[in-house]
């Protein structure tokens, strides 16, 4: 199989610039200042939206959050998520409804790899709690994991069958989908995926985590990415196939030595995670 480097294609470019850009209500509420914000025109603002404030609330009710008691006040909701986490899931509920129809017969199936993506973004937000990352990070940790694997959804919208071949002889060769893709499309979905990343206009820090999930170059310094990239290993082996990769990276285990990461909490949260995104309601 020849890789050849990099060829980000017309086909996929065009692609790209044609999808439609994030809803606008996620755009006034990225649009918030941090250090000022108003928690009416933030609740204004949900509640122009038709589907997100039901979305919110199952998800501060859902085991996610573990609250002792069931909220009813979005408002309530709101304070308590916090303009970072709530800008967060708007993102993730808008990304996905803009993105990724369903498909009957498609080769990567949606809903198992919806099931990897929980599940990386989940592993991200347990890893950050075991070794006392900030809350807010850990939140950020939590949509990169549900983003990195982005570019597969461009791959697959731009050509079906072409991405079906790629997966194919990713499993029957045994070789990573990463060099299958180069091999088929001339870039990966890494690369589709920053460009995708680049267009909607998403934080530098969720571009560089698409970009760079498959890159073991500068890993000792960046510890949020070496946790995506463990997470993604741990995903992988809770929902095998989901990914459409069923290659674990020999490299996470050294990672796990070297951020901190107990193999035994590991190993409990890959029997854990099934459960942990069932009990999560329809991102």
């Amino acid at each position: 199989m020849r890789v050849t480097q990099p060829r980000i294609s017309s086909k996929i470019k065009s692609f790209v610039r044609d999808i439609p850009p994030l809803s606008q209500v996620w755009h006034r509420i990225n649009e918030l200042n941090d250090t000022r914000i108003n928690m009416l025109e933030m609740l204004r603002i949900i509640e122009s939206d038709d589907i997100l404030p039901e979305r919110l609330m199952a998800l501060v009710n859902s085991g996610y959050y573990g609250l002792p008691e069931r909220m009813d006040s979005l408002k309530d909701a709101l304070s308590m998520m916090g303009h970072e986490t709530v800008r967060n899931v708007v993102l993730n509920v808008t990304l996905f409804d803009s993105l990724f129809s369903e498909r009957s017969r498609s080769p990567l199936n949606p809903a198992r790899f919806k099931e990897h993506s929980l599940g990386c973004g989940i592993a991200c937000r347990a890893l950050a709690d075991q070794i006392g990352m900030f809350p807010e990070k850990a939140e950020m940790l939590f949509i990169a994991g549900m983003l990195h694997d982005l570019g597969k959804i461009v791959l697959l919208n731009i050509d079906e069958v072409n991405y079906g071949k790629a997966l194919m002889e990713s499993r029957s060769v045994g070789v990573s989908l990463y060099f299958a893709e180069m091999a088929h499309f001339g870039c990966s979905h890494t690369h589709a995926g920053t460009l995708l990343a680049r267009h909607w206009k998403l934080h530098s820090f969720f571009e560089n985590i698409i970009q760079y999930h498959h890159s073991t170059s500068d890993l000792k310094r960046n510890l949020m990415k070496n946790l995506v990239v463990i997470a993604n290993n741990i995903s992988k082996r809770a929902f095998p196939g989901a990914s459409g990769n069923d290659i674990v990276e020999e490299a996470h285990l050294g990672l796990m030595r070297q951020v901190g990461i107990d193999p035994a909490m590991a190993d409990k949260l890959i029997e854990e995670l099934p459960g942990r995104v069932r009990a999560l309601p329809p991102l």
